[in-house]
């Protein structure tokens, strides 16, 4: 029985749509409201509303994967603020 349980929340998490991610602030573009994100491993995403947002900001985000295993259709659907590299 346990065993059965086990093996259902890992496929549960394997399947997960929504997955975390942390981000730096490398780009604010106040005329255009929007900012470039960098991952850790350097890939870059575009997220619209500057609000106060520097380059060197740390942020952690929810991401929707779309329902692919590519990363490159997902959305960053919410996003906090962390703190800050200097």
């Amino acid at each position: 029985m346990m065993m059965v349980m086990v093996a259902l929340l890992l496929c549960t998490v394997a399947s997960a749509e929504v997955y975390p991610m942390a981000y730096t602030v490398v780009e604010v573009n106040q005329q255009e409201d929007v900012m470039v994100l960098e991952t850790f491993n350097g890939e870059q995403w575009v997220w619209e509303g500057v609000e106060d947002w520097m380059v060197g900001d740390v942020a952690a985000g929810l991401v929707d994967d779309c329902g692919t295993r590519y990363i490159y259709d997902d959305e960053i659907l919410e996003l906090r603020y962390c703190g800050y590299l200097t």
